[in-house]
């Protein structure tokens, strides 16, 4: 049995402006990797979702499936696979945010991988690379705080902070804030 694998992703792009926009891609994978990857051009559906006007600094997640995306669209996607809430690159460094929810529609697991550094928000637990933190957390590339009743993973590397809201079962809301 293959488990299919969502991925919605919100990548910044530079206009001609020079403003920051974002590109919504989003893809479904049912097959093996290997062949996967032979037919995610086939499979990637590109909305170009580019406007000269405003673009939100904030895509968010919450509640059982609910995205709100950089370019302030809002759907609904019901789904325990992982979710790539944005990937991209600024200055050389790589982010990719994945989510995934459990059965009960909280987020389950929350990745947030900055500069090859991992963090993960899983059982009420944040663990970069693999160790148990407490908070707050100073490292050299995020600092990981509470912010009054949230958690706060704040780049130092990125134009970049990532908030969340745990309850006991889980995570119910996240948003990626790009300063």
């Amino acid at each position: 049995l293959i488990k299919p694998s969502v991925q919605l992703i919100a990548c910044p792009i530079s206009n001609i402006t020079g403003k920051l926009d974002f590109v919504l891609l989003f893809y479904f994978e049912t097959n093996h990797k290997k062949e996967w990857r032979k037919e995610r051009k086939k499979a990637v559906i590109h909305f170009d979702l580019i406007y000269l006007g405003f673009i939100s600094d904030v895509c968010k997640t919450y509640g059982s499936g609910i995205f709100y995306t950089f370019n302030k669209t809002a759907f609904h996607l019901k789904t325990t696979c992982p979710v790539t809430l944005t990937r991209f690159s600024h200055a050389g460094v790589d982010c990719h945010i994945l989510v995934q929810r459990g059965p009960n529609g909280l987020m389950d697991r929350v990745e947030i991988i900055v500069n090859k550094i991992t963090t993960l928000v899983h059982n009420n637990t944040v663990t970069v690379e693999g160790s148990r933190i407490s908070l707050p957390y100073d490292h050299t590339y995020q600092h990981v705080f509470h912010y009054g009743i949230y958690t706060r993973l704040q780049s130092k590397v990125l134009p970049l902070s990532v908030t969340w809201y745990s309850v006991a079962d889980g995570v119910s809301s996240l948003w990626v804030s790009y300063h």
